[in-house]
């Protein structure tokens, strides 16, 4: 099985670490900075984490059903952890 899953910044407001929209990360499956752009920032990458768990999870239950196409999996909205001043 190959997957790759990007999380990529739809929104950015206030960011100390200059997070911009357009930036991705890329995990195929686990992080490529090769294929990634923009900014790592831990606090933003800590959610899109608890995020991959679960696409996991679905990845593993469609490749034990035997369907040849894989679902496309979409979250809309994720936050960082940023601190609210």
């Amino acid at each position: 099985m190959k997957f790759e899953t990007v999380a990529e910044v739809i929104k950015s407001e206030r960011c100390f670490a200059q997070v911009k929209v357009g930036d991705k990360l890329v995990f195929d499956p686990i992080f490529n900075p090769e294929k990634s752009k923009g900014v790592m920032c831990p606090k933003a990458l800590l959610p899109v984490m608890n995020q991959i768990g679960a696409i996991w999870e679905m990845a593993t239950e469609w490749a034990a059903s035997g369907k040849e196409k894989p679902p496309e999996i979409v979250w809309r909205f994720i936050r960082c952890f940023r601190s609210r001043t």
